[in-house]
C-alpha cells in the first residue's frame, strides 16, 4: 500500500506536499499586492474557467475552491501594500496550477485512505477505486456546486420571504431588496451590451483596464454600484454595509483547509476597498447565500414546511391538483406527507429538510457521520413510505385530513389499489450525494417486497420534471424512470454523485441495465447532466427577460 501511495504521489507530482505550506504561499503572495490586484486575479480565474469547461478540462478549476480562497484572503488581507502584478498572464497560470495541485492533493488523500485501487495487484496505479463510497461524497461536497439554477434559488428565497425578512431586519433590509441586489451583482456586465443610457455605458465600458478581464469587470465602482442599487429601490448604503464590508488588515495565523466553510463568521457576498466593490463573479453566490440562510436559527422550524410546499408545487404542476394529496393521516393517526395517484400507480413522497452534514476528511469518521445522516433522513423517509404499502396490504389504506378520530374526514381511499404498485420517493432539501445515488449502501429493507426508494433533492426533481415536459413525455415516463432507476442502484453510479447524470443517461438510452445482483457496474461521467439542463422553462425565461429589460433601461443621472 505504501508503495502504491508513493507511485501515486509521483504521478501527481505531490512528493513532500503539504497543504498548509501551499496555502501560506498563496496568501503571502496575495498580501504583497494591492487588494484590487488580488480581486482581479481571483475573478479572472473564475471567469476564465468557463473557457476551459470543455476546451481543456485539465485547466478547469473548482469554482467553489476559488470562492473559498477569496474568503481565506479576506481573513488574511493586507490593505496598505502597493505592489502591482507585472505579468498578469503568468500570475493567472501560477494560481491555476496551485488550484489544480490542491484538488489533486484532496483526491490523493481521499482515495488513499481505504481503497487505492480496484485491484490491489494491479500495476496501473492511475486507476482509483470507482466503488469507494467516501471520497466521492467528500470531493463532490467540497469542490462542486449543485446544478441549481438561479431561478430556483430566487423562488426558494421568495417562498421563505417571511423568515428571511426576519433575518435581515437587523440590517434594515428586506428579502426583495436582497433578491434584486443579488441579480444586479450577477447581471452587472449586461450594461456593457444592452444599456441605452449613453452615460451609463460610458461609466461602465470605459472603466480602467486594470479592473477588467476580457471585457468583464473584476471589481465595481462603489458609486456606480450604489446608483444602480438605488434605481431598483434597494437601500444602497444598507445593502453595501451588510454584504460588502470594508476589507481590513488581518492575519489569521492558522490556515484551515481552503474548502472549509466560512459561515462561522458573519456572512458577506464580498468586500469594499477604496471606493470599489468586489465579490466572486459567478451566480454561485446565490448558492452561498441560500446555504447561509439554511443555517440560520430562524430557519429551524421553517425548513420542513418549505421542502413540502416546494414539492407539492412541483407535483401539482406535473400531475394535476386532483391527483396530488397531502397532509394525510392513516387510521392510526400516522402522517404521510404526499401521495400521488396516476392510473394504477401510487407514489409516496416523504419530504426531509435536514441539510447534509459535511463528510469528515477521515473516512472512518465520515462513514459514521454518513450513516447517521442516512438513518435520520433517507431510512426514516423509506420507513414512512413503506407504511402506505403495508396499510394497503392489510386493507387499511384509508387516509384522513386529521389525526383526531372524532373530527376527521376521509380524503383518500386506496383499498382498490395493489401494494405492488407503490413506490417511495424521499425528497431532500439538498443533494445527498452518494447517500442518495447509492441507496443500497446503508438501507435496511423492510417488508416482503425488497424495493428501494428513489432519493432526490427538490431542485433536481424540478429539473427532471421540467425536462420531461419539455420533450413531450408524460407522467408514465417519470414513473418508469423511477422504477428503472431503483433497480440500477447496485450497478449504476454517477462519478459526481449526481442524480441528474443518471437521468441524462436515461434520456439518451431509455434504459438502465438491471443490476440488482451487482454483476454489472456502470460509472457515469459528469457530462450526462447537460442533457437534462438544456432547457429554460417559459416562466423562468420571462423572468430573465424582465430583469434584463430593467437593467438595460436604467437611467443614471
Amino acid at each position: 500500500m505504501e508503495n502504491k501511495r508513493k507511485q501515486f504521489e509521483e504521478f501527481l507530482e505531490l512528493e513532500n506536499y503539504k497543504i498548509e505550506d501551499e496555502l501560506a504561499e498563496i496568501i503571502d503572495r496575495f498580501r504583497q499586492y494591492k487588494p484590487h490586484e488580488v480581486f482581479w486575479l481571483i475573478n479572472s480565474l473564475i471567469m476564465d474557467n468557463t473557457k476551459y469547461a470543455f476546451e481543456n478540462r485539465k485547466k478547469r478549476i473548482s469554482p467553489k475552491l476559488a470562492n473559498r480562497l477569496f474568503y481565506l484572503y479576506k481573513k488574511n488581507s493586507q490593505t496598505n501594500n502597493d505592489l502591482k502584478i507585472k505579468n498578469k498572464a503568468n500570475e493567472l497560470e501560477w494560481l491555476r496550477t496551485k488550484f489544480i495541485k490542491i484538488y489533486d492533493y484532496y483526491c490523493m488523500e481521499q482515495f488513499n485512505q481505504n481503497e487505492v485501487l480496484e485491484d490491489e495487484d494491479s500495476e496501473d496505479f492511475t486507476r482509483m477505486s470507482l466503488r469507494n463510497f467516501h471520497p466521492h461524497n467528500f470531493l463532490t461536497y467540497h469542490f462542486d456546486y449543485p446544478d441549481t439554477s438561479w431561478f430556483q434559488y430566487l423562488r426558494a428565497i421568495e417562498l421563505n420571504r417571511k423568515v428571511i425578512d426576519e433575518i435581515l431586519s437587523k440590517d434594515n433590509l428586506t428579502t426583495i431588496e436582497v433578491e434584486k441586489g443579488l441579480l444586479v451583482c450577477i447581471l452587472y456586465d449586461f450594461f456593457h451590451h444592452q444599456s441605452y443610457s449613453k452615460r451609463l455605458v460610458n461609466d461602465l465600458f470605459y472603466e480602467k483596464e486594470k479592473y477588467k478581464f476580457e471585457g468583464f469587470l473584476t471589481s465595481f465602482s462603489k458609486k456606480q454600484f450604489s446608483n444602480i442599487l438605488s434605481k431598483f429601490g434597494i437601500r444602497d448604503k444598507e445593502f453595501i454595509a451588510r454584504f460588502f464590508p470594508e476589507i481590513k488588515n488581518e492575519k489569521v495565523t492558522t490556515l484551515g483547509y481552503p474548502t472549509d466553510k466560512y459561515y462561522k463568521e458573519e456572512f458577506s457576498l464580498g468586500v469594499s476597498h477604496k471606493e470599489r466593490i468586489f465579490f466572486p463573479r459567478s451566480n454561485f453566490v446565490l448558492d452561498e447565500f441560500w446555504n447561509y440562510i439554511l443555517e440560520c436559527e430562524e430557519m429551524v422550524g421553517r425548513k420542513d414546511d418549505f421542502v413540502e410546499l416546494y414539492t407539492i408545487m412541483l407535483l401539482t404542476k406535473f400531475f394535476g391538483k386532483d391527483n396530488v394529496f397531502f397532509n394525510l393521516f392513516d387510521d392510526n393517526g400516522a402522517e404521510q406527507d404526499i401521495i400521488v395517484l396516476y392510473g394504477e400507480n401510487i407514489l409516496c413522497f416523504e419530504c426531509k429538510s435536514e441539510v447534509l452534514k459535511e463528510p469528515f476528511r477521515d473516512s472512518d469518521k465520515s462513514n459514521i457521520r454518513m450513516q447517521q445522516n442516512f438513518k435520520r433522513v433517507i431510512q426514516k423517509a423509506y420507513n414512512q413510505g413503506q407504511r402506505v404499502k403495508e396499510n394497503i396490504r392489510n386493507n387499511k389504506g384509508r387516509y384522513y385530513d386529521s389525526d383526531k378520530k372524532e373530527s376527521r374526514e376521509l380524503v383518500l381511499d386506496l383499498s382498490a389499489y395493489s401494494h405492488h404498485n407503490v413506490n417511495v420517493v424521499c425528497v431532500t432539501i439538498n443533494n445527498y450525494l452518494n447517500l442518495s445515488n447509492r441507496v443500497n449502501k446503508y438501507l435496511r429493507i423492510e417488508g416482503k417486497d425488497k424495493i428501494y426508494p428513489w432519493v432526490i433533492d427538490i431542485f433536481s426533481l424540478e429539473h427532471i420534471l421540467n425536462k420531461i415536459k419539455s420533450i413531450n413525455k408524460d407522467e408514465a415516463y417519470f414513473i418508469r424512470y423511477i422504477r428503472d432507476r431503483i433497480k440500477s442502484y447496485l450497478g449504476v453510479q454517477s462519478m459526481g454523485a449526481e442524480e441528474l447524470d443518471c437521468f441524462g443517461y436515461y434520456l439518451q438510452y431509455e434504459k438502465f441495465w438491471d443490476s440488482m445482483n451487482g454483476s454489472f457496474m456502470l460509472n457515469l461521467g459528469n457530462g450526462y447532466a447537460t442533457f437534462v439542463l438544456d432547457y429554460i422553462p417559459r416562466p423562468e425565461l420571462d423572468l430573465m427577460l424582465h430583469y434584463f429589460s430593467e437593467l438595460a433601461n436604467i437611467e443614471v443621472e
